[in-house]
């Protein structure tokens, strides 16, 4: 068996010249008719019937009768097409969670220092000095917030030492 390319489509497998003699040899010998002609004669029918067919519904065949949204087929592949579709979703936001968290927070603060940002601009300030300005401000925040927390975890620390100090002592 060879394969060959044809002009009209891709490779396909074609029998070699012997094997096709014997082919040919076999039938006219099973049913008294030479093979001749005949295999040509039906392709160039059905070549010329798949010509008029396609002329006559626009090359996409007849539609058939319209599937029935109530038949358990229907309603088992709907039904299959959801669950994909959500385990889809559900496996996405599991995945992206913490850029999604962070999309999150930096809309909240937007929303919550666009209005600084907008009294600046109106103040005389460019945008993007009010947005430094802004910023500027929203860090020293968070920094003294940080520095008072630092200084009452070490109270806190510093308490705990103590009391563990007079336990033991007590104890003596």
């Amino acid at each position: 068996m060879t394969v060959r390319s044809g002009e009209h489509g891709p490779a396909v497998p074609r029998l070699d010249r012997g094997a096709a003699d014997a082919a040919q040899e076999q039938f006219e010998e099973a049913t008294g008719d030479p093979l001749e002609g005949h295999a040509d004669d039906r392709i160039n029918e059905a070549v010329q019937a798949a010509q008029e067919l396609a002329e006559e519904t626009g090359g996409f065949g007849v539609p058939g009768r319209p599937l029935d949204r109530r038949s358990p087929f229907f309603v088992g592949m709907a039904a299959a097409a959801g669950v994909a579709v959500t385990i889809g979703l559900v496996e996405l936001i599991i995945h992206a969670r913490s850029v999604l968290v962070l999309v999150g927070l930096a809309l909240f603060l937007a929303a919550g220092l666009d209005p600084a940002v907008t009294w600046l601009t109106n103040h005389g300030l460019r945008r993007w000095q009010a947005v430094l300005v802004t910023l500027v401000v929203l860090a020293g925040v968070v920094a003294g917030f940080l520095r008072q927390r630092a200084a009452r975890a070490t109270e806190d620390e510093e308490d705990a030492e103590c009391m563990e100090f007079h336990r033991a002592r007590m104890m003596l």
